[in-house]
Parts: structure tokens; sequence; C-alpha cells
């Protein structure tokens, strides 16, 4: 693999890592603002509307630097698509990372190379009874530790983390089971969980409650800002069958339109299969 080839190598790759998916490759794009047709590497749709993830293969003989991360900015937003993942062949140089971290972009933007691209962005499985599974990929630029059991939890977090890191800076996504007994409801549950929040936060939390796209219909997702810790918990609840899944999202507040960008991308694309038992690969 060499400059002449990269961004066709990283094309390839994105192509099996989306199979169902529309993917432009070299195609011209109308910006919304400058009016100019934009260079676009590599444009995923999904199932949402539109083209939602830009790809740029950036091959550079040195580290990529913030110049290029504010350039790719640019380029995202003025394209309008919610995601954005540079594919650098050297890595990054430090204001680089922090840029994409920490700068103002309401947007999700990972920086990866091409080998964490092969091996973070594959499809895993998480069992919710018997042979019922959910096939959904982790967050764009995250790992995560798989599920033990059909009972446990499976979590998400920021590649360049430690889970317990990842708790401590109150960035992180985990899924869980729900079994109702007779006669509960997916109501029921979010009224009990919220009831336990307010018994936490007491007057130090604002609630209210939207509706997203999910790979079954309506998922309801529950917004709850705590403002002591400067944190959202973002969970989205959705019913399967007899049982219930919530994935529930923490962000500090400033990362809240990016964290929730992920979350709704996870939630709308996951898909039901069968399968006996949980994938147990693990992605570092």
């Amino acid at each position: 693999m060499d400059r002449r080839n990269y961004d066709t190598c990283v094309y390839q790759k994105v192509c099996s890592l989306y199979p169902e998916a529309t993917i432009l490759f070299n195609q011209k794009v109308p910006g919304r603002y400058s009016r100019a047709n934009r260079q676009c590497d590599i444009l995923v749709q999904e199932s949402l509307s539109g083209p939602n993830i830009l790809f740029d293969a950036k091959y550079r003989y040195r580290r990529t630097d913030i110049q290029h991360v504010k350039e790719f900015i640019s380029l995202i937003g003025d394209i309008g698509c919610d995601t954005g993942v540079l594919v650098a062949s050297k890595g990054y140089t430090d204001d680089a990372l922090s840029e994409a971290k920490q700068g103002s972009h309401v947007f999700d933007l990972e920086l990866v190379s091409f080998e964490e691209l092969e091996h973070c962005y594959k499809a895993i499985t998480y069992q919710i009874s018997g042979k019922l599974a959910l096939e959904l990929r982790s967050p764009l630029g995250w790992t995560y530790e798989p599920q033990i059991d059909p009972y446990g939890a499976m979590v998400f977090y920021p590649k360049e983390y430690y889970r317990a890191e990842a708790s401590g800076k109150l960035e992180f996504l985990s899924l869980h089971n729900w079994y109702p007994s007779d006669g509960q409801t997916i109501d029921a549950l979010i009224e009990q969980q919220s009831q336990v929040v307010r018994e936490k936060y007491p007057g130090d939390i604002l609630i209210h409650y939207e509706k997203t796209a999910a790979f079954s219909g309506e998922a309801i997702v529950r917004f709850v800002r705590i403002e002591t810790l400067e944190a959202f918990e973002i969970t989205a609840y959705l019913s399967i069958g007899k049982a219930a899944v919530y994935f529930s999202m923490f962000t500090p507040s400033n990362m809240m339109l990016r964290s929730l960008s992920k979350l709704k991308r996870v939630v709308a694309n996951a898909r039901l299969i069968e399968k006996t038992t949980a994938d147990a690969s693990h992605c570092t």
C-alpha cells in the first residue's frame, strides 16, 4: 500500500465494513456554504437519510497535523455530514488529536489509522435471549468489552481510555437487556429508572424525552442533564418481542451533541439476528 493506491485501499476496507450501505468514491459534492464542488474521498450512506459518514484518506510521510484536521472539519460542515473519519497513514500530532476531541464542532469526528479502521469497526453481536441477538457496531473510534452472559451488559468507550478511565470521565455507552414481569411495560421501566435518578440527584436534574429512528421502528430517548456533574445521561429504549434493550450513553455536557450522534447511529443501524452465542471478540 502506497500513495498511489492508499485511497483505494481505504475505500475497499470501508466497503467491507458497510456491505449494505450506499458508498460513493472520489466524488465532487456541492458545498452548502461555499457553493463550490468539494472533493470527497468516500461518502457512506447507511439507513439514515443522506450521506452521513465522510471518510478522508490521508497518505503522508509524517504525522497529520492540526491544519489538516481543521480543513477536514470545514469540509464535513460544508457538505452536511454528521460524522467524519480521517484515516491517516502515519498517525497524528498531539494538537490534531486535541482539536478532534475538544474542538467546537458539533458533529462526530474521529482520527484513526488504517489498522484501527480494519480492526475496530467490524459488526459485533449482543445476545438478548436464546438465539435472538443484536448485530451492531461500536461507535466510531470506540472499543468495547463483550457481554459475559445473556444477562450482562456490553460496554463501549473511547479507544484511548481504559474502561475505568472512561467511567471517571463520564464518557461511555452501556447496553442492557430487560425482561419484564407479567404486566410490566417499557414505560414502567423508564419511569422506574427516572425515579431512581431523581432520588440520586434531588433538585439537580432536568429530564425530557423524544423519539429517534431505530431498527425496530422508533426508540424512546430519555435525556437527563445532571447539573453538578456537568454531564448528560442519554438512554434509548427499544421493545423487542417480550424483552427490551436500552442503551445508556454518559457524556460531558460540552460533548452532548457529538455523543448523541454516536448513540443514534448505533441504535438506527443495529439489526436483529438469530445466533446461539454472543461474539466474544474484543477490539483493542
